[in-house]
């Protein structure tokens, strides 16, 4: 299997263009420090975990 980096851009809801731009800061970080531990954070991967918790109250409650 051949894994490729790709850029995506999506939309989210912001105060303000800091509030965003952390939040690109941490994903980035997020699958930087990933891939140096040798865990690919694949968007197939990415993509099921959201499907399967992103429903939930809990994950409701944090993001609101």
């Amino acid at each position: 299997m051949t894994l490729n980096p790709y850029n995506i851009t999506l939309h989210v809801y912001a105060q303000n263009e800091q509030e965003a731009q952390e939040l690109e800061n941490a994903l980035k970080d997020f699958v930087i420090e990933k891939y140096n531990q040798g865990v690919y954070p694949r968007a197939a991967s990415l993509t099921r975990l959201i499907q399967q918790y992103g429903k939930s109250q809990i994950i409701n409650n944090f993001i609101r």
